[in-house]
Parts: C-alpha cells; sequence; structure tokens
C-alpha cells in the first residue's frame, strides 16, 4: 500500500486490481458494503434536498405574509378602516390593529 498513499484515484485502482484475486465470498461482502454506502449517500442527498424543499417552502410563506403586509399598508394609505382591511385581506381585527 506505499504505492497508494493518499492519491484516492490510484487507490481505487489498487483495490479494482486486487479484487480479481477476491474469494466470490470476499467479492459479495465488498459489494454489500459499498451498497450499504451508496444507500447511505442516497440518505443524505434526501434529507439534503428535503432541508432545501423545505427552506423554499418557508421563504415562499414569508414572501406571501410581506405581500399582505404590503398590501394592509396600501389599504391604510387609502383611507380604508380597520373592518373593511380584515375582511378584504383575510386577517383579523387584531392582526390589521398591529399593522396599523
Amino acid at each position: 500500500h506505499k504505492i497508494v498513499g493518499k492519491d484516492r484515484v490510484i487507490k481505487k485502482a489498487y483495490d479494482e486490481l486486487n479484487s480479481f484475486y477476491w474469494t466470490e465470498d470476499e467479492l459479495m461482502r465488498y459489494d454489500t458494503v459499498i451498497k450499504r454506502e451508496k444507500d447511505y449517500e442516497a440518505v443524505l442527498d434526501q434529507k439534503y434536498e428535503d432541508g432545501l424543499n423545505q427552506g423554499k417552502i418557508e421563504g415562499k410563506a414569508e414572501g406571501r405574509i410581506e405581500e399582505r403586509r404590503e398590501m394592509v399598508i396600501k389599504m391604510f394609505t387609502k383611507g380604508m378602516d380597520d373592518a373593511l382591511i380584515a375582511e378584504l385581506s383575510g386577517l383579523t381585527p387584531d392582526e390589521v390593529a398591529v399593522l396599523r
């Protein structure tokens, strides 16, 4: 293994070449280990994707809240009363009062 050192490509090539001398049992165990590693990587990738999707959902929700808030502020500037603003915006009267 001194030839391999820390070079991953050479190590992979060395392992592939070395595998020609393995027994069938050793090859099956090796394949099992490789499959587990790939399954684990797939799980991590899925968790990462799920996290990104959750972030997108939260970002969209925050965007909708901001749009609604801007709409309510425009309604204030047009002189609308709080009850009408609540009815049109879908906010409660208390939420409208907080924004005023």
